[in-house]
């Protein structure tokens, strides 16, 4: 009779499985990113509300330069806030708040010259151009977009002749120092969004030119200098879209 072998068959050992915490490490990771976001949230508006008090401060327990010294004071203390407390936080709300520290530089200018009149026009362009150029360099190192615009537009805004030009001189001090800012943007650009900074710089310029051409003309300014003063206009616009 055929004879049948048996194979034995080990027995099935459980292998042991350790459960690891998967929900864990994404927790604490969501826990970071939000305590990142609320401090910088509570950061910028600490930033601000230093800028607000520094400036009520000048205004109602300060008089003549000073005022205007407590301005630009309050402008640099917000951006020492943004780039040594705030941006160890969160990088994004940094730039926001340097943002607001750079523009105040620009609308504590224009105030010093307009309203409490404690420099003169060329004081307040030299001023203007000061500041253009330090933002035009920071944001090229930080790369920040933002910044970039804010010097764009606080150029241009500080620069925009509210009550015409009493001298041609003023006119062209005016027209040289813009130059030099738009050269300084031109030849010294960010690394990311070129296209979304020059379209907001043609259109920016391309508004200013229009309208300093049509103050130009009711100052019934020569008309070499308007023919001038369009061509260079042109000239940048060419070489910001190059």
């Amino acid at each position: 009779s055929a004879t049948t072998t048996s194979i034995p068959v080990a027995p099935a050992t459980s292998v042991p499985t350790t459960s690891t915490p998967v929900a864990a490490v994404p927790a604490k990771k969501k826990d970071a990113v939000e305590f990142k976001i609320g401090a910088g949230i509570f950061s910028t508006v600490g930033a601000v509300f230093v800028l607000a008090s520094l400036v009520i401060f000048g205004f109602n327990y300060l008089e003549g330069v000073w005022q205007g010294l407590c301005l630009y004071a309050a402008a640099i203390a917000v951006i020492l806030i943004s780039e040594l407390l705030i941006k160890r936080l969160s990088r994004p709300f940094s730039l926001v708040t340097t943002g607001i520290g750079i523009s105040s530089l620009f609308i504590a200018t224009v105030i010093n010259y307009l309203v409490l009149e404690n420099i003169n026009g060329l004081i307040a362009s030299l001023i203007t151009l000061a500041i253009a150029v330090f933002s035009i360099l920071f944001s090229r190192k930080k790369d920040a977009t933002s910044i970039r615009l804010i010097s764009i537009f606080g150029s241009y805004i500080s620069f925009f002749p509210i009550d015409g030009f009493d001298t041609e001189l003023s006119f062209l001090i005016m027209v040289g120092m813009l130059l030099m800012i738009n050269l300084a943007s031109i030849f010294l650009p960010n690394q990311s969004n070129r296209s979304l900074i020059a379209g907001v710089h043609i259109a920016a310029h391309t508004l200013f030119t229009g309208i300093v051409t049509a103050i130009l003309v009711f100052d019934y300014m020569k008309i070499l200098f308007v023919v001038c003063f369009v061509i260079i206009s042109l000239a940048l616009v060419n070489l910001i879209y190059w």
